[in-house]
């Protein structure tokens, strides 16, 4: 099997003819609008679609797939997420990166020092989360410029933090 890479969610249905739209991992990424096909992986299993149309619906997207077609069929696919094979991705541009590559990157707070490292990556409603394991606590940070600064070179990522985010809660 090959590697597989979240880069969206379906979060709703959309009309009566089984279209359903899909909140990308990154905003504004369009890599969905270009696949010819999606896994849509979603316990206990997943399903591969040839994607009939794609297009943007505000700073999300709408798909129209085989196989799902009526509003009871899309309704059933909300929360699955929308799978590729890692290597059917273009190649990040400079100074980009995919949201899974930073996975297992080390966090460094402002003052340089190792606090941590990235487990997951959490989205909810129009803001995306870092999850940080720091000494095997889960803290949540923004991911947004100004906090957060990834160098893929050097497999840090950077955040200047605000005070006692991570800070360890048994010196409190």
């Amino acid at each position: 099997m090959p590697d597989l890479v979240s880069i969206a969610r379906i979060v709703r249905a959309h009309g009566i003819r089984g279209g359903v739209v899909a909140r990308p991992a990154s905003d504004g990424s369009d890599v969905l609008l270009d696949l010819e096909q999606v896994t849509l992986s979603r316990p206990p299993g997943a399903t591969t679609h040839r994607v009939r149309r794609a297009g943007w619906l505000g700073r999300q997207i709408l798909l129209e797939l085989d196989g799902v077609p009526d509003r009871n069929a899309a309704e059933a696919l909300v929360g699955s997420e929308v799978v590729v094979p890692k290597e059917a991705l273009p190649p990040a541009g400079e100074g980009e990166f995919y949201v899974d590559q930073l996975v297992g990157l080390e966090v460094r707070g402002g003052d340089g020092k190792t606090v941590g490292h990235v487990t997951a990556i959490e989205s909810a409603s129009l803001q995306t989360w870092l999850v940080v394991d720091v000494g095997g606590e889960a803290r949540l940070v923004p991911f947004t410029d100004g906090l957060v600064a990834v160098d893929m070179g050097a497999g840090v990522v950077r955040v200047d933090a605000p005070d006692g985010l991570f800070d360890d809660p048994a010196a409190l």
